[in-house]
C-alpha cells in the first residue's frame, strides 16, 4: 500500500508539497520544498556550494559565442541563485579559464591569470591583479586569501593587497600530498603547502607549522581546525598547533558540528565526537537495528555529507538519506538516485542537484 506521505514524495518530482498545505497536509522530512529547472546537471559537488542565502555555481571553463567579435571564446563562469526558491540572481562570464575558486562569507572569489575577483550577494564587488598564477583561494570576513604559484600567501580586501607572506621558509617535502589547500575564518588562516600545515593570524603573523598530516580538506570550527588526509581525520588546536587524531580511517568528505564530526569513506559514514571518541558508524552490526536496513542489502554511503545538531544528511545507494546524529538511525530517505551534487544545508531545508534540477527538501516535519 502507498501511504499519503509516500505518494506525495513521489508527486514531488513534478510539484512541491508546500502547495498542498491548504488541504491539511503538513510536509514531512524529505518532501520537496521547491525545485528549479536549469542546466545544473554539469555542476558536481566541487563546483556548487551554498553561503548565506546563495547557491553559487562555478564553471572553470566554458565556451560561448561573442556576437560582437563573431568568434567563439573560452573562459570561466560563475552564477548565483536564491536558496529561497532557486531563482537566478546574477551571473558573470570571465575572460579566461579559472584556476581556483572559493565559496563562503556571503559570496565567492575566483582566480584567473593572477587576478582575484570577489563576489557578494549582488555580484562582483572588486578585483585585483596579484601578478602571479593562483593555486588556491579562501574567503572570510570580507577578505580573499590566495596562494600563488610562487609560494606567496596574499590577503586582499576592497581591491587592495593587505599583506603578502612568503611561505618558502615553511616549505618541505610534498611526498604523498594533495596540492595546496587553504581555509580561513575571521580569526584564523590555515594552508597546506609543500608538506606542511601553516597557520597564521588574519594580520599575516605566523602562529605555528605542523607536518604530521598530509591534508586534502580543511574546516575551521570553534577555534579548531579539522583536517582530512591520507592518514585519517585530525583535529588541530588553532592557537597552538597541537594535534589529536579523531580516527585513522581514511575520510573523503566530512562535516563538522559543535558536537561531532561526520566523515564518509568506502561506502560508510562514521561519527566522532569533538574530543575524538567514535560514536557510531553505518558499518556497525545491522542486527542492532541501526539504519533500518537489512543485513543482506546494506546501504552504501557516498560523496558529500552535511550536518547540523538536528540531522546528518548524506548521499547513499538508496537516495538522499537523513540520519539521527545521536545513533545513526535513518529518519527518512528520498529515492533520487541521480544526485550530481549535494547535499547542502539551507534554512529549513536540504539542497541537492537531482536529474539536472536544483531541489530543496524539507529537513524535518513541518508542524
Amino acid at each position: 500500500m502507498t501511504t499519503r506521505r509516500g505518494f506525495l514524495v513521489g508527486l514531488g518530482t513534478t510539484a512541491t508539497v508546500a502547495g498542498l498545505a491548504g488541504c491539511g497536509y503538513r510536509p514531512g522530512g524529505g518532501d520537496v520544498r521547491w525545485r528549479a529547472d536549469g542546466d545544473f546537471a554539469g555542476f558536481r559537488t566541487e563546483a556548487l556550494d551554498v553561503t548565506d542565502g546563495l547557491v553559487v555555481t562555478v564553471a572553470d571553463s566554458t565556451t560561448s559565442f561573442d556576437i560582437e567579435r563573431e568568434e567563439w571564446v573560452r573562459g570561466g563562469e560563475i552564477a548565483a541563485y536564491s536558496t529561497e526558491d532557486g531563482s537566478a540572481l546574477w551571473s558573470d562570464h570571465l575572460e579566461s579559464e579559472l584556476s581556483c575558486h572559493s565559496v563562503g562569507d556571503g559570496g565567492a572569489a575566483v582566480g584567473f591569470d593572477g587576478t582575484v575577483v570577489r563576489y557578494g550577494a549582488d555580484g562582483e564587488q572588486w578585483r585585483i591583479d596579484l601578478g602571479a598564477s593562483l593555486l588556491a583561494l579562501a574567503v572570510a570576513d570580507g577578505r580573499a586569501y590566495a596562494i600563488s604559484e610562487g609560494g606567496d600567501l596574499v590577503a586582499c580586501a576592497d581591491g587592495a593587497e593587505l599583506w603578502r607572506v612568503d611561505l618558502g621558509p615553511e616549505l618541505g617535502s610534498d611526498e604523498g600530498g594533495f596540492g595546496p589547500a587553504l581555509a580561513a575564518s575571521a580569526e584564523t588562516v590555515v594552508c597546506w603547502v609543500g608538506g606542511s600545515v601553516v597557520c597564521l593570524d588574519p594580520d599575516g603573523r605566523r602562529r605555528w607549522r605542523q607536518s604530521e598530516i598530509n591534508v586534502r580538506l580543511f574546516s575551521i570550527a570553534d577555534g579548531e581546525i579539522v583536517a582530512s588526509g591520507a592518514s585519517g581525520l585530525a583535529a588541530i588546536d588553532g592557537s597552538t598547533g597541537e594535534m589529536r587524531w579523531l580516527g585513522h580511517e581514511r575520510v573523503g568528505r566530512f562535516a563538522v558540528t559543535p558536537d561531532a564530526v561526520y566523515g564518509t569513506y568506502d561506502t560508510e559514514l562514521t561519527a566522532y565526537d569533538r574530543s575524538g571518541g567514535r560514536k557510531w558508524s553505518t558499518g556497525d552490526d545491522p542486527s542492532a537495528g541501526r539504519n533500518d536496513r537489512e543485513a543482506v542489502e546494506p546501504d552504501d554511503y557516498m560523496g558529500r555529507v552535511a550536518a547540523d545538531n538536528e540531522g546528518v544528511y548524506v548521499d547513499s545507494s538508496r537516495g538522499l538519506t537523513a540520519l539521527d546524529p545521536g545513533d545513526g538511525s535513518v529518519r527518512w530517505r528520498v529515492q533520487n538516485r541521480s544526485l550530481s551534487a549535494g547535499p547542502f544545508l539551507v534554512d529549513g531545508g536540504v539542497l541537492v542537484v537531482a536529474d539536472g534540477e536544483l531541489v530543496c527538501h524539507y529537513a524535518a516535519d513541518q508542524f
